[in-house]
């Protein structure tokens, strides 16, 4: 009875010594799955949060040429304005707003350029400089006639439309 009793105890204890270790496998196996998803969850959030901050990148840059597009638009307006004052009056305080226009052009084409990275934007505001360009060159060409010909010289240039084709 001895002998029984003591492999009894072998086998139970060795049936305790098995269930204990799977517990502890399925305990690891639960952390490892735990641990797996955190890792995932953490690298997927990594990857939204460098996509989120392309797309913010973007956005800002898209900002910028718009707002840069409305001040070049407004400059030219402002340019337009001072050369008709200054045509009707022939007083050269109505040039100021001519001369600072003119003045920031180049700074705001630079800063389109330099905010767009597409060849096709690219291509895009070089055409709109040599627009400009173009159209500052009729508003000092008037103003140039008026200076030294009179209000009759720089009327007749406005007065052949040339200056709408801009």
């Amino acid at each position: 009875k001895n002998t029984n009793e003591k492999q009894r105890t072998r086998v139970s204890g060795g049936q305790q010594k098995s269930a204990f270790t799977s517990i502890r496998l399925k305990i690891n196996l639960g952390l490892a799955a735990g641990l797996l998803i955190l890792v995932g969850v953490g690298t997927i959030a990594n990857i939204n949060t460098n996509r989120l901050d392309d797309a913010t990148e973007a956005r800002k840059q898209a900002l910028h040429a718009k707002i840069t597009n409305q001040l070049l638009l407004n400059n030219l307006i402002d340019s337009e304005t001072g050369q008709r004052g200054y045509l009707l009056t022939g007083d050269k305080n109505y040039l100021d707003p001519y001369y600072k226009a003119t003045a920031q052009h180049e700074k705001l084409i630079g800063n389109l350029l330099s905010a767009t990275q597409s060849p096709g934007d690219r291509k895009l505001i070089m055409q709109i400089d040599q627009l400009t360009h173009s159209k500052l060159n009729e508003l000092s060409e008037t103003i140039e006639l008026r200076r030294t010909k009179g209000f009759a010289a720089a009327q007749s240039i406005v007065l052949d439309n040339s200056g709408k084709a801009y």
